[in-house]
């Protein structure tokens, strides 16, 4: 049975969590703050899949996972700020797959995301500005393949992508100012297919000093990798 919260703020600031799983999947949240700041998880699974958050922000800032997946699959983010800033996410993978955010601002600023897939496919960010500036990508495969972007701005400036492969494929990054400002690919296979901002093919601008070796080639292949992860609980 799926856990109802009233409308007050719930909080988890620092909490301990254990090395088995931790299931809020399909959790109903009201309109208070949600907070998991500096919460620490274990070696188990943690979901939060199919949650709906209310208007209230949520923030999980500082929070440091183990070595299992991390699952916000289809989960509803109301109009608050969302705020994943220095959160690290550990060794398993991340799915954020079909997630709907509302229209606060979005923040993954130096966020760590090691090993494993990293799953932003199909996501709806709204119109709030998001940010993934000084995040961390190692040794991962990052996907915001089908993903919808609003009128905020994006950020990816001085994001660090070590070993991965990148895919935007089909990505609509909408009206909003896109920055990879000093962002490092170096390492990195970045797949640009169909991608397009302000309804025109994205390219990134010279002015940008991304450092990167571009790849487009069909991804049906990883889309079939995504899409087989594409569950409640992965």
């Amino acid at each position: 049975m799926e856990a109802r919260f009233g409308n007050g703020d719930v909080r988890f600031d620092g909490c301990h969590f254990s090395d088995g799983d931790v299931d809020f999947g399909g959790a109903r949240f009201g309109r208070g703050t949600v907070s998991l700041t500096n919460a620490q998880f274990g070696y188990g699974d943690v979901d939060f899949s199919d949650v709906h958050f209310g208007d209230g922000s949520f923030d999980l800032a500082g929070a440091k996972f183990g070595k299992g997946s991390v699952n916000f699959v289809e989960t509803r983010f109301g109009d608050g700020n969302v705020d994943f800033s220095n959160t690290h996410f550990g060794d398993g993978n991340t799915f954020f797959n079909k997630a709907q955010f509302g229209n606060g601002n979005i923040y993954f600023d130096r966020a760590l995301f090691s090993n494993g897939v990293v799953a932003f496919g199909a996501v709806n960010f709204a119109d709030g500005n998001v940010s993934f500036h000084s995040g961390e990508f190692s040794e991962s495969v990052v996907s915001f393949m089908d993903a919808v972007f609003g009128s905020g701005n994006i950020d990816f400036g001085e994001a660090n992508f070590h070993n991965c492969g990148i895919h935007f494929n089909n990505t609509d990054f909408g009206q909003g100012d896109v920055s990879f400002i000093k962002a490092d690919l170096n390492t990195s296979e970045l797949h640009l297919d169909n991608t397009v901002s302000n309804g025109k093919p994205f390219t990134l601008p010279e002015r940008s000093s991304v450092k990167s070796r571009f790849i487009r080639k069909s991804a049906d292949l990883f889309r079939q990798i995504v899409n087989s992860s594409d569950r409640s609980k992965p």
